[in-house]
């Protein structure tokens, strides 16, 4: 069974007030690991479906130590996911 465990990404950014939009903060772009909200419990079950809460909380716990991306990463991520969505 799949399980749908969920988590967010702090993703820095800065407001460049002569174009009048954000853009990606330079920190964004170092290779490092994205920031999460609250770690190291930052992993939900709340959207999974499943009625196996055992083994959901078992995969969640696993994922809790997972890689979190860089922001490079998260954006190639977000490409391959745009361009299957299509």
């Amino acid at each position: 069974m799949q399980h749908i465990i969920t988590t967010d990404v702090l993703v820095p950014m800065t407001w460049d007030d002569t174009a009048g939009k954000w853009r990606l903060a330079p920190a964004a772009l170092d290779g490092s690991e994205l920031d999460v909200p609250e770690p190291p419990e930052h992993c939900s079950t709340d959207k999974c479906e499943c009625d196996e809460q055992d083994e959901c909380d078992a995969v969640s716990s696993r994922a809790v130590w997972g890689h979190i991306p860089s922001g490079r990463e998260l954006a190639e991520m977000i490409k391959t996911a745009t361009a299957n969505h299509s």
